[in-house]
């Protein structure tokens, strides 16, 4: 079982990005395989968003958001009372950003392991949560 950042996302879609390769290799495996991605529903805004913003175009955004959202395996879950308090709690904890923190309490939450782009956000969360490269994901699996 996964959560997968939306930055994973955004690495995927955009060639220049220093994760491409192996961003797209999650995805790929998680679909391919059939893997239980457990997201928030923040992943869909906030990668949808980048990429419209990156690439200036709206209609990328828009076919990431729906394939997003038809994602086989993947499972939303909705920032309630529950995710809310327990995302406040380890961001001021970790010292999180705010939609980092929503992240790492869907993978505490859900017992998955946080495949992230953001060094900051893995050496923070270090020894509370599972958080992978995605290219030390791959190279664990191998």
């Amino acid at each position: 079982m996964l959560t997968l950042d939306a930055n994973v996302f955004v690495a995927a879609e955009i060639r220049s990005e220093p994760d491409h390769e192996s961003a797209r290799g999650v995805i790929t495996i998680a679909v391919e395989q059939g893997l239980r991605l457990h997201l928030p529903w923040l992943a869909v805004v906030e990668a949808s968003v980048a990429i419209g913003r990156r690439l200036g175009d709206a209609d990328p955004a828009a076919r990431l958001a729906a394939d997003l959202v038809d994602m086989p395996g993947a499972t939303f879950h909705p920032l309630d009372r529950t995710l809310a308090l327990l995302a406040a709690k380890m961001g001021a904890e970790y010292r999180l950003r705010g939609a980092d923190a929503v992240y790492a309490a869907v993978a505490r939450k859900h017992g998955t392991c946080l495949i992230t782009c953001d060094e900051e956000l893995r050496r923070r969360t270090a020894g509370v949560i599972e958080a992978l490269t995605p290219k030390e994901w791959i190279r664990k699996r191998a």
